[in-house]
């Protein structure tokens, strides 16, 4: 005996699920048919939860059809499923719940705003606290004439968010894979995210009117985002600075009141979360250290105007604030290197840090002694 459910018709997709008691090994060959004309053929042979722990022999007699081209609304309320069976009746496949206008609710919805902006041409200033990322957000807020504020903290919400989103759609794929008569099976997965997309988008409208604005929160979700805010805002950049361990925790030291670990792993957090995005950022980004700021402002200057289509005033205005203007500067000497060994650190602080941010240093180039970089490195000015 067979039996089965043909429950689910979308334009792009069927569902259901379709079994021969009398051999609970074999799968069979489903037809989808669109009135007389025939759709697609499919063997039910997928794996359900649901099905299996209905006694639905091993739980693998589901079937999924892609339809390409789509079907239009009026195709679905034709849709019809059967078995053919070699020697047998043909077996009609029921629908789940027999009613055409029921068969119609079931298609997959989708987000209905917009999940990208290309009017707007925002600047992300990433990079981890102490590296100079002030020093940029103030120039071109004071220089470059770009909307924001001092710090963001606002666009990292969507890390969280969307991480809690992906949970919940991994939570329920057996649901959406199942094609089973449920409400989630028709929110397809992506559907929170690309509203998280539209509550970003419309926060920076209304925040930053004119579409040209920077946000400045130096964190490691931040650098982790980079990639998705490219998603967002395609026009979007991004200026990752970079400053060397020692010079940063030290920073970090004097600044914060976070224990000398804490600063470690925070340095090492956003490092590490850049490595692993910027290659995806492509011409869309530039990194400088926070020494080439206090060394070279006129050629900092250069390529963020280069990588932000500033005209020549506009360049020669942020390097000047680049030149004059340092906020949040806790030290008189920004652009003094030192040694680990001169920096006032502990023989146990210097253990600990070349145990957390030691292999990072060593893949960024960067060394321990006063010369910076272990090999050199041209992109900074000798003092």
């Amino acid at each position: 005996m067979i039996t089965g459910f043909l429950e689910l018709a979308s334009p792009r997709e069927m569902r259901g699920w379709a079994y021969d008691q009398a051999e609970p090994g074999a799968h069979l060959s489903v037809e989808v048919l669109c009135g007389a004309r025939t759709i697609g053929r499919v063997q039910a042979d997928l794996y359900r939860r649901d099905l299996e722990a209905a006694g639905v022999g091993q739980g693998d007699h589901a079937f999924v059809l892609r339809c390409d081209p789509a079907l239009t609304e009026a195709d679905l309320s034709l849709v019809s499923a059967r078995v053919n069976c070699p020697g047998r009746l043909v077996h009609v496949l029921p629908w789940l719940v027999d009613a055409p206008e029921r068969k119609l609710s079931l298609s997959p919805i989708a987000w209905p705003g917009p999940a990208s902006d290309l009017e707007h041409h925002p600047v992300f200033i990433l990079g981890a606290a102490r590296s100079g990322t002030s020093a940029v957000a103030h120039a071109l807020l004071a220089a470059a004439g770009y909307e924001g504020n001092e710090e963001g903290h606002l666009f990292d919400m969507l890390a969280p968010l969307a991480a809690g989103a992906r949970r919940f759609d991994d939570s329920k794929a057996d649901e959406r894979l199942a094609g089973r008569n449920t409400t989630v099976a028709r929110v397809p997965p992506g559907f929170v995210d690309d509203g998280l997309a539209f509550v970003a988008i419309t926060a920076a409208r209304l925040l930053f009117p004119t579409g040209r604005w920077l946000d400045k929160t130096p964190c490691a979700d931040m650098v982790l985002l980079a990639p998705r805010f490219r998603q967002i805002w395609p026009n979007a950049r991004f200026i990752f600075m970079k400053r060397r361990a020692i010079e940063n925790i030290a920073s970090r030291m004097r600044k914060f009141e976070f224990e000398f670990a804490h600063n470690c792993r925070e340095w090492v957090s956003v490092m590490q979360a850049w490595l692993h995005v910027h290659a995806q950022l492509g011409s869309a980004a530039i990194e400088l250290d926070q020494l080439t700021l206090a060394h070279a402002p006129d050629r900092a200057a250069t390529e963020i105007a280069r990588l932000l289509g500033l005209s020549n005033t506009e360049q020669r205005r942020v390097a000047q604030t680049l030149a004059s203007a340092w906020p949040q500067r806790t030290a008189s000497a920004v652009a003094q290197v030192k040694g680990i060994g001169d920096v006032g650190w502990s023989s146990e602080q210097q253990e600990l840090f070349r145990a957390l941010c030691g292999s990072t240093m060593e893949l960024l180039g960067y060394g321990e002694g006063p010369d910076y970089y272990r090999l050199g490195n041209p992109a900074v000015l000798p003092m």
